[in-house]
C-alpha cells in the first residue's frame, strides 16, 4: 500500500513540478560507491535503496520513503569535493534510519484530515440545506 501511495505521489509530483530523472550510469556507480560505507554505519542494507538523480540546479536532495533517495545534479556540481556529496548522503540516510519520512508523511496526513473533514461536512450541510429549500 504504501509503494502504491509513493509511486501516486512522485507520478503526479514529476508531472506538477516538470521533476525530469537523470540516468547517468557512470555518476550513479560514483554515488553508489560512496554512500556504500555510509549506509553501511548505519546498519542499512544497500540493496534495499535506490539513489536516483534530478535534472536540476538547485541545491538539494530528499527522501520519499525507507528505500529511495533523491539527489539533484546542481548539489553534484555545486560540491567542491566528493565529501560534500557524502555529507549530504550521510544527512538523508539520517532522515531514513530516524523514520523521519513516515513522521513527516504521519503530518502530513493528519493536516489533510483536520482540513478535509470539515470541508466534507460543509458540502453535506450545503447539500442538505439546497434539499431541504427546494421541497
Amino acid at each position: 500500500m504504501r509503494l502504491l501511495i509513493f509511486t501516486i505521489i512522485l507520478s503526479i509530483s514529476c508531472k506538477v513540478l516538470a521533476i525530469e530523472i537523470v540516468s547517468d550510469p557512470e555518476v550513479e556507480d560514483i554515488i553508489k560507491k560512496m554512500s556504500e560505507p555510509i549506509f553501511e554505519v548505519a546498519g542499512l542494507d544497500k540493496s534495499n535503496i535506490k539513489i536516483t538523480l534530478i535534472k536540476d540546479n538547485n541545491i538539494n536532495a530528499f527522501v520519499l520513503d525507507t528505500g529511495n533517495i533523491f539527489i539533484n545534479l546542481g548539489l553534484i556540481s555545486e560540491t567542491s569535493s566528493p565529501v560534500e556529496v557524502m555529507g549530504a548522503l550521510a544527512h538523508e540516510t539520517a532522515y531514513i534510519t530516524l523514520n523521519h519520512h513516515n513522521k513527516i508523511a504521519e503530518e502530513i496526513r493528519e493536516v489533510i484530515k483536520k482540513s478535509l473533514l470539515p470541508t466534507i461536512f460543509s458540502i453535506v450541510y450545503r447539500i442538505f440545506n439546497n434539499a431541504r429549500a427546494c421541497s
